[in-house]
């Protein structure tokens, strides 16, 4: 039979392969997650600037409507 002293470093191996299997799992999934968020803020910048370009638009469209009215008030 083993003695306490191998039993309990025996242990102590098995739960320091399972806090670095584990810790090895977190890494793992942070990279994941790490990517996954790279991904979502490449779209959500992608979004933005076809907002931003609709908002230009828009912008310009009116302008342009206000300016065709204010002539036609002109005459």
């Amino acid at each position: 039979m083993a003695s306490p002293k191998k039993k309990w470093l025996r242990m102590k191996a098995l739960e320091d392969a399972a806090n670095i299997a584990e810790t090895e799992e977190q890494e793992i999934e942070i990279e994941h997650l790490t990517e996954q968020n790279n991904v979502l803020e490449t779209i959500v910048i992608k979004e933005e600037a076809k907002l931003a370009s609709t908002k230009i638009k828009t912008k310009a469209n009116k302008n342009n409507r206000n300016n065709k009215t204010s002539r036609k008030k002109k005459r």
